[in-house]
């Protein structure tokens, strides 16, 4: 099987949030804990995968990225257009033979380009500054959010990246590394109990209609539960658990094709 994958994948492309790059793992951080942004972990599970088929990986997972920002990088990666944030054009472009991982973050994520890069707005609006324009962009934009636009609007980018992996017949994984949606994520609300669960059921045909062997519609980052470190992000062990997954799913996707 793995000899049989590597002569149809020559090179593994992963874009995604925290979890992909391997916040919180020690080889990817100083002396005081902070995280270099272009070197992501060896030991986060895209080069976990990379190792178990010995196939390069190129990990583009960015700390703190909404699904606008992934979805803007990996178009850029498909259709071969240098990120305007990107001014060296480090980022790599699609060429037969990548196998392209994508790992949604929460939906309730968002970014703003501030007229000379793009921010990547957490939720949690308490710990940015509380002034500036970038700071009253935030929250006007996400005042104006309900549980239903969030999930309509997931529902959308999910639809737009199947549609842009079947146009160009690419070897391809979606899911989900956290909760697509999720009550923490909305400090700006005092109602922490409205139900998320009747709003996803109310467009559960909708999400039907994505499933197929290329996507993974609940969260992996689930999976490393009892293997987190501090910082809420899966330790090694973790890791390695997600990777044994994605691998199992990877195989599948080999047979389905």
């Amino acid at each position: 099987m793995i000899d049989n994958i590597r002569k149809t994948i020559k090179r593994i492309v992963v874009f995604g949030d925290s979890n992909a790059f391997g916040h919180g793992l020690p080889d990817c951080t100083d002396p005081d804990g902070r995280y270099e942004i272009n070197k992501p972990s060896k030991n986060a599970f895209p080069a976990l995968i990379g190792d178990h088929f010995s196939i390069p990986v190129i990990n583009l997972g960015i700390p703190g990225a909404s699904n606008d920002c992934i979805l803007r990088l990996c178009y850029n990666y498909l259709m071969s257009i240098p990120a305007i944030d990107d001014p060296n054009n480090a980022r790599p472009f699609y060429r037969d033979g990548d196998l392209v991982i994508i790992g949604l973050s929460i939906a309730s994520r968002t970014e703003i380009f501030n007229g000379f890069r793009y921010e990547n707005i957490l939720s949690n609006l308490e710990k940015m500054p509380q002034n500036g324009e970038l700071m009253k962009s935030a929250q006007y934009i996400m005042s104006l959010t309900t549980d239903e636009s969030l999930f309509l609007n997931l529902i959308q980018k999910i639809s737009v990246l199947k549609a842009a992996m079947r146009g160009i017949d690419a070897y391809h994984l979606i899911c989900h590394l956290l909760p697509p949606m999720h009550t923490n994520y909305f400090p700006m609300y005092k109602d922490t109990t409205r139900k998320i669960i009747s709003v996803i059921q109310a467009y559960e045909s909708q999400w039907k209609n994505l499933l197929d062997t290329n996507y993974i519609p609940y969260d992996i980052h689930g999976l490393s539960i009892g293997n987190y470190l501090k910082c809420g992000h899966p330790n090694e062990i973790g890791h390695k658990i997600i990777a044994n997954f994605l691998i199992e799913k990877i195989n599948e996707i080999h047979n389905y094709d």
